[in-house]
């Protein structure tokens, strides 16, 4: 049995040094090409963080209202879906023959049934497709990166890059999970699915009540922040326009009524001691501003004092989100 050889040939010695210069070459132009490809933001006036993915789905924050869905219209926008806990405004959007699809998800994760819905969305809905949810930092880029891998081709590692670059805490492990366990199913049963998609979604009381929660704390950091600009200048502007007492009180009601709900009195008691320690914050809030009418700037002193206030409500939010609402689903699988 004859023993086969290797042959080596003998490459010139300018010839390999042009190979050797041309790697780095060869090596940056497809760095270059494969970033032309990542998702790219887009200042849309009045929305949150929105990220063009490609031609058929743009990722974001909530519209707010008539003004931000004229403003998607404009743009070419299709099909809005929300992956929030809000209410969508279906009739506004109808009126401008927009559709909407209310496919809402927690911080913990996109269970499977949401997954299908969201395969489902983008195999039959007309496109482009505008996915938001409050701010468009965490929920809607995970539900769009799903959509990705089933509609765009995306592997799972562009799905986690976009996410990381969209700004999506790694504390929402179980957004990452569902991105990275997602198995795209197969494109003719989705699209074959029947069963029409929500404009909107009956959520339970508790989530509601965040979700006013939310927009309540909103506004109060953005008259914060407003007011510490301005250095007692008046300001022309949506935050100049925000009664921090009005606001805060609502915000104390809401604390309040949702500690009465089914939902938190089944939690365990550091849930209660969580809500008790934000109902006392608000109050100091509410004291501290009292003395002052929304069109007067805040003395130095008060300014610190709020600033310190609101900083232990968004500690304290983000510690119970953390024990309580963010943590990863168990269960990947729609139960039987």
């Amino acid at each position: 049995m004859k023993t086969g050889k290797i042959r080596i040939n003998w490459i010139p010695t300018p010839i390999l040094g042009l190979i050797i210069a041309l790697v780095p070459l060869i090596f940056t132009a497809a760095v270059d090409e494969a970033q032309k490809e990542l998702p790219s933001s887009h200042a849309f006036a009045g929305i949150e963080n929105v990220w063009r993915m490609d031609t058929r789905l743009l990722s974001g924050g909530d519209p707010n209202g008539e003004s931000g869905l004229k403003l998607l219209k404009s743009k070419g926008i299709k099909t809005i879906i929300s992956v929030d806990g809000a209410t969508p405004p279906v009739e506004i959007a109808r009126r401008m023959g927009l559709r909407y699809v209310h496919i809402p998800v927690g911080y913990d994760g996109i269970p499977f049934n949401q997954q299908i819905a969201l395969a489902q969305a983008f195999a039959q809905m007309p496109k482009p497709i505008y996915i938001h949810c409050h701010h468009g930092r965490h929920r809607a880029p995970a539900a769009a990166s799903i959509m990705a891998q089933f509609g765009l081709g995306w592997s799972k590692d562009q799905a986690i890059a976009f996410m990381l670059k969209a700004g999506t805490s790694k504390d929402y492990s179980g957004l990452y999970d569902s991105v990275n366990q997602f198995q795209v199913p197969d494109k003719k049963a989705i699209s074959a699915i029947k069963t029409p998609l929500p404009e909107s979604v009956e959520m339970p009381a508790l989530v509601d009540m965040m979700v006013q929660f939310d927009q309540r704390f909103d506004r109060l950091k953005a008259w914060l922040g407003n007011d510490l600009d301005r250095k007692g200048k008046t300001t022309a502007g949506d935050a100049s326009k925000i009664d921090p007492l009005h606001d805060a009180i609502q915000l104390r009601e809401l604390v309040r009524e949702s500690s009465r709900l089914p939902e938190c009195r089944d939690q365990p008691a550091e849930f209660s001691s969580q809500m008790g320690k934000l109902e006392s914050d608000l109050t100091q809030w509410l004291e501290r501003i009292k003395p002052r009418t929304p069109t007067d700037a805040l003395e130095t002193d008060a300014t610190t004092d709020l600033k310190a206030i609101l900083n232990s409500m968004t500690t304290r939010c983000a510690t119970c989100h953390r024990s309580f609402r963010d943590k990863p689903l168990k269960k990947r699988e729609p139960s039987s």
